[in-house]
């Protein structure tokens, strides 16, 4: 799967690029954008949808994407935390089989171009023959072009624009925010539904205290990751570890404090790196 930056996209543009477009995009390519920050089971159908485009004409399955999820840069303070962190949502993606990922950073420049013009980019320069959104998705400034406009715009320049219905748990609809509250709630059920594996904290950034005691070590670290964290509480988890041979798994608690987040684990897990925790 190869990564661009819209940066880069923009080099394209601009003629400035030290390199030429991959030859992927010669045959055209079928987009999905959004944040998707999960990604859940909606996101996988937008996802399908490319995919299906790439088995059926050979398009280039491509997802556009943002650093941080738009709800972040919108809410400011109020913004509980993001789902994932990108490094997690690339590797859905890859894994899903997605060809190329432009990453976004939220710029006011971003912000500023018009819904047609950003069309049009996407068509002059990632021979875009195909996009796939829900029904509510809305790009441009100030998000003035919705799928009304794009359809419109995809018939008027030889492209298909596919409404994809969204997808349900229960009656409502599957969205990042719903997630997100449960997250908050300590509900890991619904959670791991919709997100069809376990929600997964990504620990690499954190500066973990060891304290050994008996048969026991025990991991602190101060709680400031950017995804959201749930209620302070005690639950049960997974923490995935490793040491500079091998990768190791095990069952644990994790205490949620006002500050930190606490582990116990085996004392064989001493001297090993805590790269996620999984809730259970």
């Amino acid at each position: 799967m190869t990564i661009f930056t819209w940066d880069a996209i923009l080099q394209f543009i601009n003629g400035t690029s030290p390199i030429p477009l991959p030859p992927f995009f010669s045959k055209g390519t079928a987009l999905t954008i959004g944040s998707f920050d999960g990604p859940h089971i909606g996101h996988a159908k937008l996802i399908e949808a490319i995919l299906n485009q790439k088995k059926e004409n050979g398009f280039a399955p491509g997802v556009l994407t943002f650093r941080r999820p738009l709800t972040g840069y919108k809410k400011g303070a109020a913004y509980k935390g993001d789902v994932s962190t990108l490094a997690q949502r690339l590797q859905s993606f890859k894994e899903l089989g997605v060809a190329f990922v432009v990453v976004i950073d939220f710029s006011d420049e971003f912000c500023k171009i018009e819904g047609r013009v950003f069309l049009e980019y996407l068509v002059k320069f990632l021979n875009m023959k195909f996009i796939a959104e829900g029904k509510d998705f809305h790009c441009g400034y100030r998000g003035s072009t919705g799928m009304d406009e794009i359809c419109s715009f995809a018939e008027q320049n030889g492209i298909k624009a596919e409404i994809v219905p969204p997808v349900l748990y229960g009656e409502e609809r599957v969205s990042s925010s719903r997630i997100r509250e449960d997250v908050l709630n300590g509900d890991f059920a619904p959670v791991n539904y919709m997100l069809a594996r376990p929600y997964k904290l990504d620990c690499l950034g954190l500066d973990w205290k060891v304290e050994e005691k008996e048969n026991t070590v025990y991991y602190s670290a101060v709680k400031n990751l950017l995804q959201v964290i749930p209620a302070e509480g005690k639950y049960p988890v997974r923490v995935l570890m490793s040491d500079s041979s091998e990768m190791n798994s095990c069952r644990s608690e994790l205490i949620v404090e006002s500050q930190f987040l606490r582990l116990q684990v085996s004392q064989t897990a001493n001297n090993s790196i805590v790269r996620a925790i999984e809730f259970i």
